[in-house]
């Protein structure tokens, strides 16, 4: 769970795939992703790792990576700016700010997306613990970071209904990974004892939270089926996290 991607290393796994391809002679490449927790990541996250993939199957030789933004704003987001396709780039890097590397999850979609702990759910299991690992200055690198790609996205100019749905999935994927990064700082100053902060924090976290869970309400049948029940409920686990004000893994955890 990332929400907002992770591309440098599915770059890496992309390109080592086609170099393995290549190497023992495969007559396929298989361009494709998969989601846990009801796949709350939304589609346009993933338009740039597929096109670099289908640059690679095609002719990793010829293909070149500072290329995909403009094609990405030609051919998909119909965006002149390019400030689309940029900031989606900018928000599968802003990670790394963090310091902190996990498998398969980054602390920018695990946190928000963590499950109850009673729920003994495996994805993002270790989602409510990264406060105690991560420095809160690193903590607040990664919101800048995210925040000043927000800033760079809504000056784009999608061209088309289906890419200004994009526009609106890649913001609401950045606001969720914010929030990440709010309900940590959150959690450090509960674990510190600091209680008029924990307390302001988290009246502002559920007040966004909610915003946030009606715009997930109103985006989510412009491109799904279904109802939002398995593919949002975490932002209502974090609202209650908030309310309750308690850790579900208090310090020290390792």
């Amino acid at each position: 769970m990332t929400l907002i991607g992770r591309h440098d290393n599915s770059f890496a796994n992309l390109r080592r795939a086609a170099k393995a391809g290549r190497r023992h002679g495969a007559v396929g490449y298989l361009n494709t992703e998969w989601g846990d927790g009801g796949h709350p990541q939304p589609l346009a996250v993933s338009y740039l790792p597929y096109l670099m993939g289908a640059g690679l199957s095609w002719c990793s030789d010829s293909f070149e990576e500072g290329l995909m933004a403009p094609v990405l704003s030609r051919d998909v987001f119909y965006d002149p700016t390019q400030r689309m396709a940029k900031a989606a780039l900018g928000l599968g890097l802003a990670h790394r700010t963090l310091n902190h590397y996990a498998p398969n999850v980054t602390p920018l979609g695990a946190v928000i997306a963590a499950p109850p702990p009673r729920l003994r759910e495996l994805v993002c299991r270790d989602g409510l613990k990264y406060y105690t690992r991560i420095p809160e200055q690193n903590i607040r690198r990664a919101l800048e970071e995210v925040e000043r790609q927000r800033a760079l996205l809504s000056g784009a100019r999608p061209g088309t209904r289906a890419a200004e749905i994009l526009a609106l999935e890649l913001d609401l994927a950045a606001r969720m990974a914010a929030q990440s990064c709010k309900i940590m700082l959150w959690q450090q100053a509960l674990a510190a004892g600091k209680e008029g902060l924990a307390r302001r924090l988290a009246g502002r976290g559920m007040r966004e939270l909610r915003e946030l869970d009606g715009d997930f309400r109103r985006y989510w049948p412009l491109r799904n089926k279904g109802t939002t029940e398995k593919s949002s409920a975490f932002l209502g686990w974090r609202r209650e996290d908030y309310r309750r004000g308690v850790l579900h893994f208090p310090l020290p955890v390792m």
